[in-house]
């Protein structure tokens, strides 16, 4: 059984309230995001949305890993997140997709890091202006960037 330990309402692209990459989207490049989880466990499961999209959204890999600074993942934690068993996935438009379970014990209030390669043009993305929260963007392939040099911006917004 799962338990949902962090969500944030999805919104339309827009201008927020700092800059963010909603409008513009992505291509050939790596997100980067870390959340707070309010309970901890042995295993996790990620869900993606693109509620707002108006095109299939293609997941070329994904991960998750403990969080270390900025954006940073603690090494030996990055564990490959799979959909239906499948490392990349595609997320139809005005959807959800659901990660199957990986292995990863957190503790209640850690934060632990998801790292997305969109390699596919992405067109405007659904995201939460509001964050408080830096993620972080790199071009090409970053899944396993563990000290996170190659992630050269950041916003505020998820």
């Amino acid at each position: 059984m799962f338990t949902t330990a962090w969500t944030a309402p999805p919104q339309l692209p827009a201008e927020g309230f700092t800059p963010n990459w909603s409008r513009e989207g992505f291509w050939r490049q790596s997100l980067r995001q870390a959340v707070r989880l309010t309970a901890g466990g042995d295993r996790l499961r990620v869900r993606l949305s693109n509620a707002y999209g108006t095109s299939p959204l293609r997941i070329a890999g994904a991960t998750v890993a403990r969080t270390a600074r900025g954006a940073a993942v603690e090494p030996g934690s990055v564990r490959r997140l799979t959909f239906a068993g499948a490392a990349d996935a595609v997320v139809p438009a005005r959807a959800d997709l659901l990660s199957d379970p990986v292995e990863l014990s957190l503790e209640r209030l850690e934060s632990v890091t998801v790292t997305l390669h969109l390699d596919a043009v992405t067109g405007p993305a659904t995201f939460h202006a509001q964050a408080f929260a830096t993620s972080h963007r790199g071009t090409g392939d970053r899944l396993h960037d563990v000290e996170g040099h190659g992630f050269t911006e950041a916003t505020e917004s998820w």
